[in-house]
């Protein structure tokens, strides 16, 4: 039996490390072909978006601490389209995708923007 859950837990592991793997492919290959915002555009639209998506009370974390990986594009009419996800939470990740897909800016540019974002445990 605890083997059992030892190699569901390795299974488990080596499923996040070869999606994580792809989603770190994908973003070298959108930042190389990307047009790059400039940095002060960047990090108002970071900040913006790091005060919007908070640790969210609702949800049971898995871990000691979650992590969600986003690549997503800010469209020209300011909606935020999400292009890949992975986490090592599905209920995290879901959670981040949809504060990012309700939210709005002013005006974009069509600019594709990678964020990283992690939730410490609750204490």
């Amino acid at each position: 039996e605890k083997a059992d859950l030892c190699g569901e837990k390795l299974k488990a592991m080596n499923k996040l490390l070869l999606s994580f793997s792809s989603f770190l492919l994908l973003l070298s290959a959108n930042s190389a072909s990307a047009e790059t915002p400039p940095v002060d555009d960047n990090r108002e639209i970071r900040n913006r978006i790091y005060k919007a998506i908070s640790y969210p009370e609702m949800l049971e974390p898995m871990n000691d601490v979650e992590i969600v990986l986003v690549s997503f594009q800010i469209e020209t009419c300011g909606m935020i389209t999400v292009l890949s996800s992975n986490a090592s939470n599905p209920e995290f990740k879901d959670y981040v995708v949809k504060k990012l897909e309700n939210m709005r800016c002013s005006e974009g540019d069509g600019s594709v923007h990678n964020m990283r974002f992690v939730f410490r445990g609750r204490s």
